[in-house]
């Protein structure tokens, strides 16, 4: 009777692990984008500090910056001016424009 049992335990241990995938497959996340509708000429876009280029580079119509998703710090700066300073969160395929 135990070797009956066990046998049927050890079946169901055995199939119960099948039943389950041992990986799982990442799809990836789609990068965000940034537009910036106004700024000065000269201003530059700042991602977490560092220097992401000319402003009027990522107006939306010829291109816009790609972000990856999560939370950043955007700065627009004009020389040693700072325009703007926000926080803001990028969901995966999201599109954040600042005017």
């Amino acid at each position: 009777m135990r070797r009956i049992l066990a046998s049927v335990m050890l079946a169901g241990a055995l199939l119960g692990a099948c039943a389950y995938p041992a990986t799982t497959v990442n799809q990836g996340t789609p990068d965000s984008s940034l537009v910036v509708r106004t700024a000065p000429a000269g201003a530059h876009v700042f991602v977490d500090g560092v220097d992401s280029g000319p402003a009027a580079d990522y107006d939306g119509v010829r291109q816009v910056l790609t972000v990856s998703p999560g939370p950043h710090q955007i700065s627009i700066r004009l020389g040693g001016a700072v325009l703007y300073d926000q926080p803001h969160f990028f969901g995966a395929g999201s599109r954040v424009e600042i005017k």
